[in-house]
């Protein structure tokens, strides 16, 4: 029994998205590096933080040095989900859809697109109190946000892990219904 393979159009499909997703991480770097997006990303902080809190903020150069890795991190998350997207293109073109490999990367995209998620809602929380984590008692500040952007993602995440972890049982059963025939 022959095993079931994508046409070579949709393989050639796959292979476009993957070269699309190498190109939107080289864009993302390019944007990165000649845009500030650094600093857009640090003033998106800054702006987070009410006024009377960003009057006694103080820059040590440790605290600098977290807010640049707080905000480097925030602008590479979605990287994560063009990393699960690439794996699970390359999985359906090189092999056959129906294996373990390609049920273990549609798990690890939906584990990318929960982390892409959890990284939102921790960045904006961990970049406040990184601002004013050394602030004078009462200018200290620590929020929370949660939006509808955010949950949706993460459902979706979560909804693509499962159909992974589905499709590894529909794997492992049609592997034991071959070893019958």
């Amino acid at each position: 029994m022959s095993d079931y393979q994508l046409p070579s159009a949709l393989r050639y499909v796959c292979i476009g998205f993957q070269i699309l997703t190498v190109l939107l991480v080289i864009c993302a770097a390019i944007v990165f590096f000649t845009h500030n997006a650094l600093d857009k990303t640090l003033d998106s902080y800054w702006n987070r933080v009410s006024e009377n809190a960003r009057a006694v903020i103080t820059y040590s150069p440790g605290k600098k040095l977290l807010l640049q890795a707080l905000a480097t991190l925030s602008y590479f998350s979605p990287v994560l989900i063009l990393v699960g997207a690439f794996r699970v293109l390359g999985a359906l073109r090189t092999g056959t859809p129906f294996r373990r490999h390609a049920a273990q990367m549609i798990r690890f995209l939906g584990i990318t697109i929960i982390l892409y998620a959890l990284s939102r809602l921790f960045m904006h929380t961990a970049s406040v109190y990184a601002m004013t984590f050394d602030n004078p008692s009462g200018q200290k500040e620590l929020s929370f946000a949660v939006d509808t952007n955010t949950l949706s993602v993460l459902l979706i995440g979560v909804i693509i892990f499962l159909i992974g972890h589905i499709h590894t049982y529909a794997v492992k059963i049609a592997d034991e219904n071959r070893q019958f025939v």
